[in-house]
Order: structure tokens, then C-alpha cells, then sequence
């Protein structure tokens, strides 16, 4: 882990049994107290183990919400001088909330009755970025707290220098040896706007017969059957390829043949996949849904529109109208914006020092 190799000591804490294989291959010790009883995972385990072990800490990072975790913390430092901090990970975006489901009302219960207290009485609530901040003021009432934007999120990627594999990519699927490669890599899920790439693909591939669209990650049930309708509803079927999960070493070959990545999500918090393309040097085409997007905007680093079929088309067709000078810049934007805001050593030192702003002592 970054902090590790920044000199730091750190532990985790998690409410995973501790017979999760998981736990035997993290990086640093693992204190697994127990799923709890009900959804949220009531673990009075928590406050205790919280209660004996905070003097040992500089402080606790909360790592979530919707689960009882946060509580436990809050509880367990009720006569500590160990601050808390929660990092809440876009889970308090408003997507979340648009549609009415049982899911949602107790959500909406559990924060008026909980939630919100734990947010209230931490340190500082950190963001990953302002936009995560900013939606995140709009969700639940009341909503009380310190903000601060401090991502503790990075990736690293191989250097220009470093071997990949590419062939292995070729050799896999064929059909993608010498084509001009969109790159989706992610969940295949409906908020993930998988349907409006294809739909925005069909519309635009007709202008270079070389494009061919790649759809790289785990399916939900049943959804990527409705994908595969539609690409064929679309007559697009023939250029796109779906790859499945793809092992680490496919996964840099996909990223290092890629001429533009795609990700027309309608939520999306800091796609990992996103910063490493950036950090291949791979420009991208997201929509302003994507909490980064102000980052890629600026960098021009990438095109940024509506989480619509018509916003991905103008963005694609931006980028199909560039030079190909204007494409090799962006491609050297993209690499400076992740080696400036998404490298994961740069962004763990930033981390510590907002620490440091906060009160907490961090000494190595």
C-alpha cells in the first residue's frame, strides 16, 4: 500500500468474517469482527474493539457509509481524543435516489436516524473531488458536517518503457488486429450507460469503417443479453467485441492499444479504469456524471458532455474530428492530467498532508 511505503503504519478494519480468503492476501493486518445481524450489520463488536485498540492510532479512516461501521466508530471514540474521518465514496450522489425502491426509503431512514451523526460528529468528511462534494450536499436532510476534497484514491500504471504483452490481446481476438480501438472497461451495468455507447457507436462508425468498439468487464444478469439486442437492433453487432473480465496482463494490453476510452456513466465516483487509461496516455470520452470530469475537461485530456445518446455522440464526434497533432496532444494531456491528479503516490502524499491540516499528528 502507498502509506506503507510512505513509512506509515496501518491496519484495517472491516466487518468481513475473518474466514474470507481476502483477508489472508491484504497487505497489512486484518481485525475482522463479524458481519453483524441485519443488512446494515449491527456489531456492538465494533464500538468495543474501537473503544480498546483507537490509542493506538493517529486516526481512523471510515472508509463507507450504510453500514454500521461508521456508528461503531463514532461510538467506540466517544472518550477518545482519536479523530474519525469518513470518506464516503459517492455513495451520497443523487442517482441513488431517483427512482423509489425499498432500497431508497431506508436508505433515507437509516440517514435521518443515523447516518447523518456520524458524518456530523467526524473530523472532516472527505471527498474525492468537488464534484463529489458538491452533489453530495443535495442528497439527505439534514445534512451537517466539515468537507474537505482529499482523494485517498489513486492507480499506478507500467511506464512507457515496460513490456506488455499486446499480442496476447491480438491473439485472443483477432478481429481487433489493426482496427482503431474504443475501449469501455468497466461493470456491465444499466448506470454505467453501456446502452448509449452503442447506440452513440452505431451513429458514429460509419465515418471510419476502422473503429471498433471493445466491451471489457463482469456482466449484471440478464443485462448484457439486453446490450447484445441492442447492438444488433443497432446492425453494429460485427464491431463490437465483448471480452469478459479480462486478467491483468490482457487488461494493460487492452489499455495500451486503445485509441480512446469510453465511459458514458450516469454515476460514477473515480473509475480506477478511467486513471489508468489517462496514465497510458489514452484520451477519453465520459459524460458530466462522472465526478472527474472537470479534472479530464481541463486537462484536455478528453471530452465531456451529457449522459445522453446525443451527448456521447458529440463527444465522439469531437474526437473523430480531431488532427492527428490534436489527438497526439491530447494523449500527452491525458498522461499529464494522471501524473498530476490520479498517480496514487502523489495523491497518498497529498492525503497525509491534508491530515496534517486536520490536526492529526502523521509522523512516520
Amino acid at each position: 500500500m502507498a502509506l506503507q511505503g510512505l513509512g506509515h503504519e496501518v491496519e484495517a478494519i472491516t466487518q468481513d468474517d475473518a474466514s474470507d480468503p481476502w483477508s489472508r492476501k491484504w497487505p497489512t493486518e486484518v481485525h475482522a469482527l463479524g458481519r453483524g445481524i441485519t443488512r446494515y450489520g449491527i456489531n456492538p463488536r465494533v464500538d468495543k474493539w474501537i473503544g480498546e485498540n483507537a490509542r493506538r492510532f493517529d486516526a481512523l479512516i471510515v472508509n463507507s457509509v450504510w453500514r454500521y461501521l461508521g456508528w461503531g466508530v463514532r461510538n467506540g471514540l466517544r472518550n477518545s481524543a482519536v479523530p474519525y474521518f469518513v470518506v464516503p465514496h459517492s455513495s451520497l450522489n443523487p442517482w441513488f435516489q431517483t427512482s423509489t425502491s425499498l432500497k431508497s426509503v431506508t436508505k433515507i431512514a437509516t440517514w435521518r436516524l443515523i447516518e447523518w451523526r456520524v458524518l456530523r460528529d467526524a473530523r472532516c468528511v472527505l471527498y474525492t473531488c468537488e464534484e463529489e462534494r458538491r452533489l453530495a450536499r443535495k442528497t439527505y436532510r439534514p445534512y451537517t458536517c466539515k468537507e474537505d476534497v482529499l482523494s485517498l484514491v489513486g492507480t499506478s500504471v507500467p511506464s512507457a518503457s515496460e513490456s506488455i504483452p499486446v499480442e496476447s490481446l491480438f491473439s485472443t481476438f483477432p478481429e481487433l488486429r489493426g482496427k482503431r480501438l474504443l475501449l469501455y472497461l468497466s461493470r456491465i451495468h444499466p448506470m454505467k450507460g453501456c446502452d448509449l455507447l452503442i447506440k452513440a457507436f452505431s451513429i458514429i462508425c460509419a465515418e471510419d469503417p476502422a473503429l471498433h468498439l471493445v466491451i471489457a468487464g463482469p456482466a449484471e444478469d440478464g443485462f448484457a443479453s439486453t446490450l447484445r439486442e441492442i447492438s444488433k437492433q443497432c446492425v453494429v453487432e460485427d464491431r463490437i467485441t465483448w471480452t469478459g473480465l479480462l486478467s491483468k496482463d490482457m487488461k494493460l494490453a487492452a489499455l495500451r492499444s486503445a485509441c480512446l476510452f469510453t465511459l458514458p456513466s450516469h454515476c460514477e465516483a473515480f473509475p480506477l479504469a478511467l486513471a489508468e487509461a489517462l496514465g497510458f496516455g489514452v484520451p477519453a470520452v465520459i459524460t458530466d456524471k462522472v465526478n472527474i470530469w472537470r479534472d479530464v475537461s481541463t486537462a484536455k485530456a478528453g471530452f465531456a458532455d451529457t449522459d445522453t445518446v446525443e451527448g456521447t455522440v458529440r463527444s465522439l464526434s469531437r474526437w473523430l474530428k480531431l488532427s492527428d497533432a490534436e489527438r497526439l496532444m491530447m494523449g500527452k494531456n491525458a498522461l499529464a492530467c494522471f501524473s498530476e491528479r490520479f498517480e496514487a503516490r502523489s495523491n497518498i502524499s497529498r492525503f497525509v498532508d491534508g491530515l496534517r491540516r486536520h490536526g492529526v499528528c502523521c509522523d512516520s
